[in-house]
């Protein structure tokens, strides 16, 4: 699996003392059991829940391939 990151435009802001790249994320149809899933799991952790799905992100990791289940595309 590649791990090369498609060139985006990414906007710039000021973290601290640093100007670090972002990007938005917009998701459309997110069921609203996962959404209050994450936005519990947020609260309960004492965080943000911007900064909760920021951490998420950065910790992920690809699932594993099911040979059963479709691939999505």
């Amino acid at each position: 699996m590649s791990t090369d990151v498609a060139n985006v435009p990414m906007k710039r802001v000021q973290t601290g003392s640093t100007m670090k790249p972002t990007t938005s994320l917009h998701i459309k149809d997110l069921p609203h059991e996962v959404w209050c899933r994450a936005r519990h799991n947020a609260n309960l952790s004492g965080m943000a829940y911007r900064d909760y799905i920021v951490r998420l992100l950065a910790e992920s990791q690809p699932f594993p391939h099911l040979e059963s289940t479709p691939v999505a595309g």
